[in-house]
């Protein structure tokens, strides 16, 4: 058997895949976002360790070919030589570095606060002793793999979601000491040297990729990706975009090639929020207020850190159903307004949309999706792909997932909703 282990923002997930290509078992710890002051996003990196060794014993691992891994993107672990953070590690959402990332030199990407770049010289300018004790800067779960016993190392797929990277040159933009080597993906990093895990000493531990980059693996040429955050993503044939003025994303994937990604910042994120602030009991209802859903900033298209969320045309028939309702519609609002700026910039490709995350459990929202973005989408057999990726590239083998079903755009729904959307653009825009 082989695992894949995915360093998410709130939970870390196991997978076990069996020598028919199958998934044997799954594990899921939570691990925490510290929010030490407004507009930081922290973790202390320990706790993705100690999830990890539960989400393993979940999955009841005790003896594996070879761990992929895969984790979340863009922020900065920084460590000691044996992987001893110096300091908490500062994640994607973090957005005190938006004055370093508005200085920041254009390299094909849009700019944005949570990307290792920017933070780095957030940290030279107000941090510089901690930043001074550091020996590496890396992603988390090139952590991860350094704390088990691999020496330092990434691979491209996080590499180049760091703002650091020269797409045309396809290497680090910068000598930087704290930057570590450049692997690929599925190439052997070292051997499990601690009883961490609860796995025998000596297995082989591969580099992985990005989370986004190994749920692509997955699942073809394009994909809607929803978790914390939200990410629609296709596979591209050219690192460079054909716009000036980008705002998707452009990074190398999980292996050979390249893929273009719309971000989403606030999916999960502002649907969770509405569940603790208004209650998870009943049905959310349509037809509401409109709610813009920044409340952590936004990324494609508004590129804006300092962007917050509103209601709007709240009136004495308000109901916490009808507000729940518009969280909903706002949120795959956003999505589709991402959709549409990957389409401009990358090509609309022919490809089905497979939808994949903790939106595909949930059928309400995933019917409210297809109707927003007025295209049918794919749903796939997959509980986890980012670790499922990361289990390919460890060396499972790759069978190709089956699809379960499709989620067709109703007809009735798309003229109100395209109404709505074109009403809640003009919201943001006035926001």
């Amino acid at each position: 058997m082989h695992l894949g282990l995915d360093i998410g923002t709130s939970a870390v997930k196991a997978l076990l895949v069996g020598e028919d290509g199958a998934v044997v078992a799954t594990g899921r710890a939570p691990c925490t976002v510290d929010v030490p002051a407004a507009g930081r996003a922290e973790a202390v990196p320990g706790g993705w360790l100690t999830a990890a060794r539960e989400a393993v014993a979940q999955a009841g691992a005790s003896d594996v070919e070879a761990i992929g891994l895969s984790g979340q993107m863009h922020g900065v672990v920084l460590c000691d030589e044996a992987g001893e953070p110096v300091r908490p590690a500062i994640l994607w959402p973090d957005t005190r570095s938006v004055a370093e990332a508005e200085r920041w030199p254009v390299r094909g990407n849009p700019r944005a606060p949570g990307f290792a770049g920017p933070i780095l010289a957030w940290l030279a300018t107000h941090e510089p002793e901690t930043l001074r004790r550091a020996r590496w800067a890396l992603q988390p779960k090139d952590w991860l793999r350094l704390r088990l016993g691999a020496p330092a190392a990434t691979e491209p797929s996080d590499a180049s979601a760091t703002l650091l990277w020269d797409l045309e040159a396809d290497g680090w933009a910068r000598d930087d000491a704290l930057l570590p080597p450049v692997r690929a993906s599925a190439a052997v990093a070292g051997e499990l040297r601690t009883d961490a895990l609860g796995l025998p000493r000596g297995t082989p531990l591969v580099h992985g990729a990005a989370d986004t980059a190994a749920a692509l693996l997955v699942a073809g040429e394009r994909m809607l990706n929803l978790g914390t955050g939200a990410q629609v993503a296709q596979r591209v044939d050219e690192p460079l975009p054909a716009v000036d003025a980008p705002t998707c994303h452009r990074f190398r994937a999980a292996g050979d090639g390249w893929y273009a990604l719309a971000a989403v910042q606030n999916a999960g994120l502002a649907l969770d929020w509405a569940r603790r602030v208004l209650g998870d009991d009943g049905e959310p209802r349509a037809g509401g207020p409109l709610f813009v859903p920044h409340l952590a900033g936004e990324r494609t298209p508004l590129l804006n850190p300092a962007a917050r969320g509103a209601w709007t045309g709240l009136s004495l028939a308000t109901d916490r159903a009808a507000l729940l309702g518009s969280v909903h519609e706002g949120v795959a609002f956003g999505i589709r307004w991402a959709r549409d700026a990957l389409d401009i910039e990358a090509g609309r490709s022919d490809a089905p949309l497979r939808l994949l995350g903790g939106g595909s459990l949930r059928p309400g929202f995933a019917q409210l999706l297809a109707d927003a973005l007025d295209e049918p989408l794919e749903l796939l057999d997959v509980t986890d792909a980012s670790a499922l990726g990361a289990a390919w590239l460890a060396g499972a083998p790759a069978m190709a997932p089956r699809a379960i079903g499709t989620v067709e755009p109703r007809a009735a729904a798309r003229a109100l909703l395209e109404e709505r959307f074109a009403a809640w653009r003009a919201v943001v825009q006035n926001l």
